[in-house]
């Protein structure tokens, strides 16, 4: 009988792997069980074919979308880039608080503000247009000012000094009711009578105020007043005779040479000279029948503004009124209604 091992080697055939491949096979299973096992796991991750079809119901409503393209988006962005620093100058602002805007509220509750009824019913008011016209416009307004400011420049007097109305009045009873007397001095604050010391004659000037009576004594048959004053030249004698009359001296008695200006020259220059007529209430009656209406003055042709109602007509045929050729009378399209109001402005011929 053969040994156990020469039998094994004997009937084992010689295709059987060696101890040595096993191990390595079994290496290999090793390695593949761990591969399977990862396996599963990445088919446990991935989607089922409910979940891919989701995905591209997903996909294709994001593709019906109407996206802005990159070239849109790049506009945009630049328009956020200057807005930008607007905003940032608007945050710099001092606006009002909330605080404050409800402080201005609170101010403001109470106040009798005319309703918009009230000012239509002014605004209706007959007299409207009047009062407007009678308001000084901006250029008269500054006119004013610079005569103001010329009169200011005019005016450097210490107001302390100035005599006030009851100091003036008061002077004024002393001078009249006899309690004092004005002496006329000279520069030595003697008396000023009508002769010197070496019995000579001697001339009193005095200039009399406006409104100031002069009484002078005569008591000599040939004593006279000589007063300087005017009678169509400067500083003319003005005196009375022996007998007590007024003279006056005259330089000259004729008015030769003069070169007056003529009542031509002179129509001529008051011509050139606009005079406007505001405000006027034209002659006519007001009915709803009657549609022409007179002027006070005659009216430069194209001048005329005619208001109804305080409403301003447009002037010409086809509009609201026209002009007559006589330049006094203003013709309606369509007569006024009793109640109405008429204006008229306009540059006196």
């Amino acid at each position: 009988m053969k040994s156990l091992s020469t039998k094994v080697s004997e009937d084992t055939p010689s295709i059987l792997a060696t101890e040595i491949t096993l191990a390595q096979i079994k290496t290999d299973l090793d390695e593949i069980a761990i591969d399977t096992d990862n396996l599963d796991v990445a088919l446990s991750t991935l989607a089922t074919e409910a979940t891919l079809g989701d995905v591209k119901t997903d996909l294709d409503s994001l593709v019906a979308k109407d996206y802005a393209t990159e070239t849109t988006l790049g506009s945009v962005l630049s328009a956020v880039d200057d807005i930008e620093p607007k905003l940032d100058t608007l945050i710099a602002k001092d606006y009002a608080t909330e605080t404050t805007l409800v402080g201005l509220k609170s101010d403001f509750e109470g106040v009798d503000f005319s309703t918009e009824t009230t000012l239509a019913t002014r605004l209706s008011e007959s007299d409207f247009d009047t009062k407007i016209a009678l308001v000084a416009t901006e250029a008269t307004l500054g006119d004013i000012k610079s005569d103001l400011d010329t009169i200011s420049g005019h005016v450097d007097v210490d107001l302390s000094t100035v005599a006030t109305e009851a100091t003036l009045s008061d002077i004024k009873t002393a001078q009249t009711d006899g309690s004092q007397e004005t002496k006329i001095v000279d520069a030595s604050n003697n008396a000023v009578t009508s002769s010197d010391a070496g019995g000579g004659i001697r001339a009193l000037d005095v200039n009399v105020a406006s409104g100031i009576t002069l009484e002078v004594n005569l008591d000599n048959a040939d004593d006279d007043v000589l007063v300087y004053g005017w009678d169509g030249s400067t500083n003319q004698k003005i005196k009375t005779d022996v007998d007590g009359n007024l003279q006056v001296d005259v330089l000259s008695t004729s008015l030769d040479g003069v070169d007056f200006a003529t009542e031509t020259t002179l129509l001529a220059i008051l011509a050139k000279i606009d005079v406007t007529v505001t405000g006027e209430v034209p002659t006519g009656a007001i009915n709803g029948m009657n549609d022409f209406y007179t002027t006070f003055f005659s009216y430069k042709p194209g001048s005329t503004r005619l208001y109804l109602n305080g409403i301003r007509q447009q002037e010409g045929l086809g509009f609201d009124y026209v002009e007559n050729v006589a330049h006094t009378i203003v013709t309606f399209a369509i007569p006024p209604l009793g109640g109405d109001t008429i204006l008229v402005d306009y540059i006196k011929a």
